[in-house]
């Protein structure tokens, strides 16, 4: 080879291969939930056993139990029992809640139950909660996080008294909107409190991670990753998460200006919020981790001064492989990519002393590095868009998650090591490294601007690349040209252990059939692989073209099996609703809510001929597969006015009283944006304000529970005019006529999130 690197034996360049699979290997078993730890240890530390317990008390038969349902009242009392049991005088906050952000309103009951601390302590909040939503029990989301805190809370009342007060929330109405959150934000004793730390589940296996912060809550992080056994975390997933439209209901708590910490596991997603969700489907190993990060935050917070919390941040951090946490303060992030950068300046003109490279060698190195991004992520695009197309009618990754990694594994690297032989294979190797260190540090001063949570990702493998171009000219004086292969490897080393880790765990918490996995996944691979590019620098290298043709199979025969496997199993079904909705007029139909997938044949079939796939509702162009069917003549509900006033801006405001008879879980207004609708105002509770400028043909407000019978509104509206209204009756099930229907979904179908429900539809004007 032209250069001391580029004479590097192909040894170097299997070396690197070996280090990342390796590497990546690590990265996957020690993303594995932490093993239970053996009964006779069950004394006075937390055991997910113990835990599991208490949550099959709590959940008893296991039905689904949405806000404001009988069942979720006796979930909510056997909590309360539970919190008696073990010493505590547990309270109710309780009122109607409402979302501005989906204009939904529910009652809600949170618990609220306390343990002192001494005369001078402060108070933390520890929070899950406890309702479900209408598909499944929710074995896992929440009730393993109300399980956890209720072994937690025995645990501390059972030890020495500490110094600060631990509050013990347990919020209803999160599934329906944040709403118990919403509520209790303004108790005085949640209020009050320096922090607020909160239980939640994606799935029902996985390992338990904290993957988002409150403001100014760098003190958290440090006390997280001192108590943690096997730390799962890093600052990335918090400014991910605060990208995407996700809630949870510390969402509330960080919008009313508190601190705090959110833990999650979400493996096994093709559970989440189905009747899947459930107690023998909840891994035990996820609940142990998560109770251990809980147990020893909640023992670290009861002792900690909190009178000296410092309020100046978010830092970075991230977890090194569970060992540990590494983190400082984010603002020193673009001071330290510029020191890394005239470290780096100095450090190659040292280089340039001893090896001979050109200008032209570091630009292909240069490019090496925006290459490999995009091409890994067009990569990964275009292979979730070629198995769309391949799998049309279903989800585009079907059910075989090894061989679905394999591919999408094995096809970046082929077309980025492909592209980067092309760009380097002439160049001087030892000019292609430096070029791409220079890149690298580029990359990581503008992410220190734009995203300062996500710099750690380009700060650590740059400091590690830095220290090895520093030491460059010692290595050659002892060690001769050769050893610049070694430093090439060590500093692709440096990005390995912190960047593969990431695309398990993205693979874990979104999944592939999400665009941000596959595409999140893609391009961290990329980056891993554009750190090959100075070990490629060779007219004639063996090794690659055995690597290439090794990934080139592992493609093939990966995604023969990824295409081959079925699209839905019994571990990961077709999330797959039936609606019986009835007309005004009394006409039913059966609606298939799939996801905008293809149900399955025997569904289908079982709907009759007569089955179509068509615009069932007028508030939306979306199409459903809709059939016919006998009406069961469901009982509708009303909307008796009981007043109209008119208002100093010439419009009314309209008094109506809901009515929907028994056994009723929701209540739909659809009105049409020509009503010019205001706001409208909640018996007891808060009022839901309504745009009239904001381009939607319909304006809706959805009531869930069955406190929706009786419920009292007032709409203000800006015209005189009588307004058509839909008004919606939900319940949950379907008539006795559509079990057959139902049946065919078979093992690999099941409902989800609502689940499936009976819609009868009534027209009004007010």
């Amino acid at each position: 080879m032209s250069s001391s690197l580029g004479k590097a034996r192909s040894h170097y360049f299997f070396a690197a291969v070996f280090l990342f699979l390796a590497i990546a290997f690590i990265a996957w078993w020690r993303l594995q939930p932490v093993d239970l730890p053996p009964k006779e240890r069950q004394g006075n530390d937390f055991h997910a056993v113990r835990a599991h317990e208490v949550l099959k008390g709590i959940l008893g038969d296991q039905r689904p139990h949405p806000v404001d349902s009988a069942a979720n009242r006796a979930v909510a009392d056997r909590i309360t029992a539970q919190l008696r049991e073990i010493g505590y005088q547990p309270r109710s906050v309780e009122g109607v809640s409402c979302s501005q952000k989906s204009q939904t309103c529910a009652r809600v009951r949170n618990i609220v139950a306390s343990l002192d601390g001494s005369a001078d302590g402060k108070s933390v909040v520890f929070s899950s909660h406890y309702d479900s939503v209408g598909a499944g029990p929710g074995a896992s989301d929440d009730g393993a996080g109300v399980a956890t805190l209720l072994e937690i809370a025995r645990l501390l009342k059972q030890g020495p008294p500490g110094r600060n007060r631990i509050v013990f929330l347990f919020n209803d109405g999160e599934e329906a909107g944040l709403l118990g959150a919403r509520l209790v934000v303004e108790d005085p004793e949640v209020r009050d409190a320096v922090a607020v730390i909160n239980a939640e589940a994606r799935g029902t296996s996985g390992p338990s991670a904290m993957f988002e912060t409150g403001g100014a809550s760098g003190w958290l992080v440090d006390a997280f990753s001192r108590s943690s056994k096997r730390p799962l975390t890093n600052s990335l997933l918090n400014t991910l998460y605060t990208l995407l439209p996700n809630d949870t209901d510390l969402s509330v708590f960080k919008a009313n200006g508190m601190q705090g910490l959110n833990f999650a596991f979400g493996g096994d997603i093709g559970k989440y919020h189905t009747p899947l969700d459930n107690l023998d489907h909840i891994d035990l190993r996820s609940v142990q981790q998560q109770g251990d990060n809980l147990f020893g935050l909640a023992k670290a917070l009861r002792e900690a001064d909190l009178n000296q919390v410092d309020s100046a941040g978010n830092p970075l951090y991230t977890d090194v492989m569970g060992a540990a946490v590494v983190g400082a303060p984010a603002m020193l992030a673009p001071l330290g990519a510029i020191v890394l950068l005239i470290a780096m300046v100095f450090a190659a003109r040292r280089i340039r002393r001893h090896v001979h490279y050109s200008l032209k060698d570091m630009v292909r190195g240069g490019l090496a590095l925006p290459l490999a991004i995009v091409v890994g992520g067009a990569t990964a695009y275009l292979l979730m868009f070629a198995m769309s197309m391949v799998h049309s009618s279903t989800i585009a990754w079907h059910s075989a998650s090894g061989a679905n990694r394999v591919v999408l594994w094995a096809f970046v690297a082929v077309t980025v090591t492909f592209s980067l032989r092309i760009l380097v294979r002439r160049a001087a190797s030892t000019g292609v490294w430096v070029g791409l260190g220079f890149a690298w540090l580029i990359c990581t001063a503008l992410i220190a601007i734009v995203l300062p949570g996500a710099s750690y990702l380009f700060l650590l493998p740059g400091m590690v690349l830095v220290v090895c171009a520093l030491a460059a000219p010692f290595v050659v004086a002892r060690a001769g040209q050769h050893g610049l292969g070694g430093l090439a490897v060590v500093s692709a080393m440096g990005c390995f252990l912190i960047v593969l880790p990431l695309v398990f765990l993205f693979e874990i918490m979104l999944g592939y059939n999400a665009i941000y996995g596959t595409l999140g996944a893609g391009i961290l691979i990329s980056m891993a692989f554009a750190w090959f590019a100075p070990l490629m620098c060779q007219e004639r290298l063996p090794s690659y073209r055995y690597t290439f043709g090794s990934l080139a199979v592992a493609v093939v025969l990966a995604g023969w099996f990824s295409v081959r496997a079925p699209a839905y199993t019994a571990d990961a079904p077709q999330p797959l609703n039936l609606i019986y909705l009835q007309g005004a007029g009394g006409d039913a139909r059966v609606v298939v809510e799939a996801s905008g997938r293809r149900p399955p044949v025997g569904v289908l079939e079982s709907m009759g001929p007569s089955t179509t796939l068509a615009q069932v509702f007028p508030w939306t162009s979306t199409r459903f597969y809709a059939a016919p069917v006998p009406s069961a003549m469901l009982p509708d509900a009303t909307a008796a006015v009981l007043g109209i006033e008119s208002t100093d801006k010439g419009g009314r405001r309209i008094t109506v009283e809901l009515r929907a008879g028994p056994s009723v879980t929701g209540l739909v207004l659809v009105l049409p944006a020509t009503a010019a609708l205001r706001s409208i105002d909640v018996k007891d509770g808060p009022s839901v304000e309504y745009s009239t400028s904001d381009g939607s043909q319909h304006h809706a407000f959805t009531c869930r529970g069955e406190s929706c019978d009786g419920t009292r509104l007032v709409l203000d509206v800006a015209g005189k005019e009588p307004i058509p209204v839909t008004l919606i009756r939900v319940s949950a099930g379907l008539p006795a006529s559509l079990e057959s229907v139902a049946r065919q979904r078979g093992q690999f179908a099941v409902p989800q999130n609502n689940g499936d429900e009976s819609w009868v539809l009534g027209d009004t004007q007010l």
